[in-house]
């Protein structure tokens, strides 16, 4: 109240006597470095922390938005502190929708990043700034909750970068003592090994699943789980790995071309908010960063490949000149073309990452905003770039998947990535079939076959018989298993840590009947059965081995036991179902806030064990291995047509996408149809009390495969009451059959 009784509001708010980032960027660039930067990401996950609990977004983080106050004369060291403000999208009613605050801090923090040269830091830093990339790729921008607790959890993900800190420090210190640290786990996604040659020569396998399927002369999608190695593939098979790393990948058929390479998290920083709905000026500013990327990725390639400066690159300067026209500036004869077309490729990329998103449009400003920009660069290549030889150039396209790349950023970009060529081929790499859209120029469905070739390595790794798929994951695991301080120079592989198993499939379901039996999982068949594609998760895995049997390795016998093998292998699966539980649909997420998805998924997953395990702990036997088994099924086949509601649907995208069942795309039904068979994701084998034996199978309707997906809870009992039925119509059948034999005798 005033004076007068009079009721009033009044707003109060902090004056901070400073500037925002984006001012110090301008004005005081120096004055960034990895201190600041780290502080500066700590700051904001501390508020993004705040903003959880809250129960609001931020929905605008920017570097305007941030403030950084001036030195305070009243506090010791006068120090200067970072304030974020400007709530205005997260915190009204406005019909404007919230950007994602965790895109938007990879926005900020990857782009002070990139003002840096990692060259020019101190050990400690240089580390650091390795980390801080991965950590911004793998941790930040992760939306998959299967991935890990971390997943869009600021408190966890505060703790983890906190971590890094302290992890530079001591590996610094190592390395200033001349210490090599390495250990089985390093290096789990292809971005922390950066461009270390000797690393890449050692972890790096040439023998990788479809091989020579995704090197075919194709347009070729290539769908895995994350950690099946498809980002280490796509480095290594281009042309500049080869010139950083001095010899070739080793990949039988990688002489047949010449890739280069582009992550999708480029387009993801540079245009963290995209709207539902794409204006025109929009889709050509997308477009022209994508062609513009790849310009510059090329143009890197060639710089490598040029450093004896005898190559000739007169005619950058009338193929620029016509694309760009005055925009671009030629220098003085005798000038390094190559490099001015770099730094002109660079400026104009912050150039595009500036611009209100779709503020302008039109060819002028946007001149690589066309589709046919590859095809007319590509045959200027082969003409003036002589170690092209003639040969095709293979772009190979990194993490297209949604959400990280929208649907609507896919419907722009697919008429030039599934363009039809005779010299250019895009390789794709996506999580599932269902992870990207398939529609094309002016929204005609892409067709399989027809407009590009599908290698899913799950599939690929389903039908891998046991001798390649152990030839494989030992070649792999020996390079890592020699990191290990107990292992170095022992030439040991898998078989001879984990030992192999002492019974078949048939004999471990047998045990199973019995519910006084213990039943352990161990050995290098238990290891290599639960593998479907996913290499990282198995790494994992084996490091939490070691890490049990750590202080009980004698010199000598490196076998471990059973019960810690038995222990890893059935957590992880454990885990797995844990995390499945907090997945979100990722086409409905603004529409049904409310609804458990992932509850529904590890409720569906649970139904079909309890089938599963039903039959193989009271189901009749089945002829399997030329005797009667227990029946052992982790596999779905669907009997009759499968023509499942877009309910059905819903759930049926989710369990495939997130790969909780692996689809087999090359299963067909006994009657001929193509009708999908599904595997339950060999991680979960051991923790479900399962075996790996891939003879058998649940047949399911369309209806009951409806039913299982729609009603897990109730499907267990509809399944115990059909297979009683059917047992007592055996019976009665039987009974008749008896009674008919006695009446012939008698006559």
């Amino acid at each position: 109240m005033d004076k007068s009784s009079r009721p009033f509001v009044w707003i109060f708010w902090q004056y901070i006597n400073g500037s925002n980032l984006k001012e110090n960027l301008d004005n005081s660039p120096s004055s960034i470095d990895i201190a600041f930067i780290e502080n500066l990401t700590k700051t904001i996950l501390e508020a993004l922390y705040a903003f959880n609990k809250a129960g609001f977004p931020h929905g605008d983080l920017h570097e305007g938005n941030i403030l950084i106050s001036n030195p305070n004369p009243l506090a010791i060291g006068n120090p200067r502190e970072i304030w974020i403000t400007d709530f205005g999208y997260g915190g009204s009613h406005n019909e404007l929708e919230p950007k994602d605050d965790y895109r938007q801090l990879f926005s900020i923090i990857s782009t002070l990043l990139k003002r840096l040269t990692s060259s020019n830091l101190n050990p400690r830093d240089r580390i650091l700034y390795d980390k801080m990339n991965s950590f911004l790729s793998k941790k930040l921008m992760e939306t998959d909750h299967t991935q890990g607790v971390h997943v869009r959890n600021p408190e966890v993900l505060l703790e983890e970068f906190k971590k890094m800190s302290y992890e530079a420090e001591n590996e610094a210190a190592l390395a200033t003592k001349g210490e090599d640290l390495k250990g089985v786990a390093d290096y789990l996604v292809a971005e922390a090994l950066g461009y270390r040659i000797e690393e890449w020569k050692n972890l790096f396998v040439p023998d990788f699943l479809a091989a020579l399927e995704l090197l075919s002369k194709n347009i070729t999608m290539l769908t895995g789980a994350r950690g099946c190695g498809k980002t280490m593939i796509f480095r290594r098979l281009t042309a500049y790995m080869d010139k950083i790393i001095d010899e070739s990948s080793g990949v039988k058929g990688a002489d047949q071309f010449i890739g280069f390479y582009l992550n999708c998290r480029d387009i993801v920083e540079t245009f963290p908010w995209i709207p539902q709905k794409l204006k025109r000026g929009m889709k050509e500013q997308i477009i022209h960063y994508f062609n513009l990327s790849w310009f510059n990725e090329i143009c890197k390639t060639l710089a490598l490949y040029s450093v004896n400066g005898n190559e000739n690159f007169d005619w950058l300067d009338g193929f620029m000149s016509g694309i760009f026209g005055e925009k671009y500036q030629p220098l003085p004869h005798g000038s390094n073309i190559l490099a001015h077309t770099q730094a002109f490729l660079g400026d104009e990329k912050e150039m595009c990452r500036v611009t209100d998103f779709g503020k302008v449009s039109g060819i002028k400003n946007w001149p690589l905003s066309r589709t046919d920009f590859l095809d007319i660069l590509q045959p200027q290549l082969q003409t003036h770039v002589l170690w092209l030889s003639k040969k095709p150039i293979y772009l190979f396209l990194d993490d297209y998947t949604t959400p990280i790349i929208t649907k609507e950023v896919q419907h722009t970009l697919n008429p030039i990535i599934f363009k039809r060529r005779s010299d250019l081929f895009f390789k794709i790499s996506t999580e599932s079939a269902n992870s990207f859209e398939p529609v094309g120029l002016r929204g005609k469905p892409l067709e399989l076959h027809h407009d590009f070739e599908l290698i899913d390595l799950a599939t690929e790794s389903l039908y891998q018989d046991d001798k390649g798929k152990t030839i494989l994951l030992e070649d792999i695991f020996k390079r890592r298993i020699d990191r290990h301080p107990s292992f170095k120079g022992t030439n040991l592989g898998l078989k001879d840590i984990l030992g192999e198993r002492s019974f078949t499939n048939n004999k471990l379901a047998t045990q199973m009947r019995d519910e006084n039996k213990k039943i352990y999982y161990y050995g290098i068949e238990t290891f290599i059965g639960m593998w479907t594609s996913d290499i990282r998760t198995l790494i994992e895995m084996f490091t939490d081995i070691l890490r049990e049997a750590n202080g009980k390795l004698k010199n000598g016998i490196y076998n471990i036991d059973k019960t810690i093998q038995n222990k890893c292998c059935r957590s992880h699966g454990g885990e797995f179902l844990e995390f499945t539980e907090a997945l979100k649909n990722p086409d409905q997420l603004h529409k049904r806030k409310g609804e458990k998805y992932g509850k529904s998924l590890r409720d569906i997953v649970e139904a079909f064990v309890n089938v599963s395990r039903y039959e193989l702990t009271k189901g009749n036997l089945v002829s399997n291995q030329g005797r009667l088994n227990p029946k052992q099924a982790f596999r779905i086949e669907i009997l009759d047509k499968f023509e499942p509601s877009d309910n059905v649907l819903e759930y049926h995208k989710g369990l495939i996408r997130w790969h909780i069942f692996l689809q087999d795309w090359r299963g067909k039904s006994q009657r001929g149809m193509f009708t999908p068979r599904m595997y339950l994701n060999r991680i979960l084998i051991p923790y479900c009390n399962l075996t790996f034996s891939s003879h058998d199978h649940i047949q399911l309707t369309n209806k009951e495969f409806s039913d299982l997906l729609t009603k897990p809870k109730e499907f267990i009992n509809y399944w115990k009451k059909k297979r009683k039925k059917k047992r007592k119509k055996k019976e009665d059948r039987q009974g008749e059959l008896g009674l008919s034999v006695q009446r012939e005798e008698k006559s």
